[in-house]
């Protein structure tokens, strides 16, 4: 009988000491997990900031060249007769050859 129980109580250290090693197991492998998860949301963030920061660069640029074909637009404009005055001289040109 004596036998027996510290049988018994060998096979309960045993069953608790596996029981301990599986919850190490699942712990490590849950922090495994978090670090990857984490991991991969500083890395998102990265490429997303990243993305971001040349989208700006890139709406800087694209406006710096709006700019200025406006303002070419305006210098032409300004030293080209009005539309109004080339019809008016292409209608006496006209007369005249008449």
């Amino acid at each position: 009988m004596k036998n027996k129980r510290k049988w018994i109580q060998k096979k309960k250290a045993v069953i608790a000491q596996g029981e301990t090693r599986l919850l190490v197991f699942w712990l490590i492998g849950i922090a495994v997990v978090l670090v990857l998860l984490v991991l991969l949301f500083v890395r998102t963030q990265k490429l997303k900031n990243k993305i971001h920061y040349k989208n700006l660069i890139i709406e800087t640029k694209q406006k710096e060249m709006l700019d200025s074909i406006h303002y070419a637009k305006k210098i032409q404009r300004a030293h080209l007769p009005s539309e109004q005055y080339i019809s008016k001289k292409l209608e006496e040109l006209a007369k005249k050859n008449k």
